[in-house]
């Protein structure tokens, strides 16, 4: 089994299913898209903040301005998740479209942990940022 994932800098088990996993899914009456993880490691903010966009960019305009507000809270609660040091499956966030029955944004952790806080960027030499100025 192969994991679909557009960064080729994610990890992917491709015998297999990794130890975290999860999906970002966009479903409505017509509509189901989503982003997949399969992971040996947890996916940083970064990566799931990236997952929603890319997610976001697969729908139609009226898909995406249908659920810009869902999309934000999805956006939030990833946020949120790298204050707390991630969040462990399982997890089933659904934001649903205000007046509708069926359009929303799912975010879904099945196994493991996921939405770390990203690294700390590295220091210079010595462990040291270099900030003098001329």
């Amino acid at each position: 089994m192969y994991a679909y994932v557009s960064d080729p800098d994610f990890e992917i088990a491709p015998f297999g299913l990794a130890k975290h996993r999860g999906r970002i899914q966009a479903q409505g009456s017509k509509l189901e898209e989503s982003v997949a993880w399969n992971r040996d490691t947890p996916s940083t903010v970064s990566e799931g903040l990236a997952m929603v966009d890319e997610l976001e960019v697969k729908l139609s305009e009226t898909d995406r301005k249908l659920r810009k507000t869902e999309f934000e809270k999805a956006r939030k609660f990833i946020n949120n998740a790298g204050n707390v040091n991630g969040v462990d499956a399982p997890v089933s966030n659904t934001y649903q479209v205000k007046n509708t029955k069926h359009e929303r944004v799912d975010v879904e952790v099945k196994t493991g942990k996921t939405f770390v806080p990203d690294p700390s960027p590295a220091k210079g030499k010595g462990g040291f940022v270099n900030d003098s100025t001329p």
